[in-house]
């Protein structure tokens, strides 16, 4: 699959013309957002929805300019667009980035934005359960600070490229990250959860994890199983006690965790909400 289309400011433009200036702050300042998103066969996108409200939720936050044409009528033919002009066959990964026009410094002369669209191959391309359990470890080098800034995905990730470096020396497949309190927050690129009787537990957003479109559509979907969720600080002693844990995010669902440290967990109610949420996205 040869990807030879990204989308910038709603027209189509070859990913092999440069088009974007060396002074765009996205690039010297990571003054940006972003979605990651899991296009499916036929450039279907079920949740949608979600990623533009989370989308124009950062930009407000921001303080960026929402374009009147931000709707998700507007964006779902985008991708249409952008999925059939690449002749794409399959799942493929999305990244919808918005950033700030102009050049200046930490001072920015406008707060009218940009966007680029631009799609990528899944590594994984089925939507399925991985078969192998995950391995998690904590990352303990640094704390992610609580701020209205913590919600997001924004261009300033560098504290996610160092924990980033950590699972790669370690070999391990995701690690959780510390918010200034001492709680579990999130993982590195997921929330997480965890399972304990018929009771979910996850971090609410206080706690500074990303806002997660698949954490909450799996809350939304937790009642029909008859599952009941609790979002509540997430300490270690809550991670030792728990039956399962498993970790979502919107491009690869849902990722069920078999270790941590000397800690093993089963997948039971994992599976069965993953056969759920599965079902369910099809069916939108």
């Amino acid at each position: 699959m040869e990807l030879n289309y990204c989308i910038y400011n709603g027209h189509l433009a070859s990913l092999y013309e440069p088009f974007l200036s060396f002074n765009n702050r996205a690039f010297r300042l990571g003054d940006s957002v972003f979605e990651s998103i899991r296009v499916f066969d036929g450039g279907y996108v079920p949740l949608l929805d979600k990623h533009i409200w989370r989308l124009k939720m950062g930009m407000s936050v921001f303080k960026m300019k929402i374009p009147p044409e931000f709707s998700l009528d507007y964006f779902k033919k985008l991708i249409q667009t952008l999925y059939h002009e690449n002749h794409c066959r399959g799942d493929v990964r999305l990244r919808l980035t918005v950033f700030r026009n102009g050049e200046g410094n930490y001072i920015p002369p406008t707060n009218d934005v940009s966007f680029l669209m631009q799609l990528y191959a899944l590594e994984n391309p089925d939507f399925e359960l991985n078969q192998e359990g995950y391995w998690l470890e904590v990352y303990t080098e640094c704390r992610k600070p609580v701020t209205k800034y913590s919600n997001f995905k924004s261009g300033s990730a560098m504290f996610y490229v160092q924990a980033g470096i950590f699972c790669s020396s370690t070999g391990i497949n995701e690690c959780l990250i510390v918010n200034e309190y001492g709680n579990i927050c999130e993982a590195l690129y997921s929330n997480i959860f965890l399972v304990k009787g018929n009771f979910l537990h996850t971090p609410p957003a206080e706690e500074g994890g990303v806002l997660g479109v698949m954490k909450q559509t799996i809350i939304e979907l937790a009642p029909e199983l008859k599952l009941m969720v609790s979002e509540k600080p997430i300490t270690l002693n809550h991670i030792h006690s728990a039956d399962e844990c498993f970790l979502t995010n919107a491009v690869q669902g849902i990722r069920w965790v078999h270790k941590f440290r000397e800690k093993f967990f089963t997948k039971n109610t994992t599976v069965e909400i993953f056969q759920l949420l599965k079902k369910r996205l099809s069916q939108q």
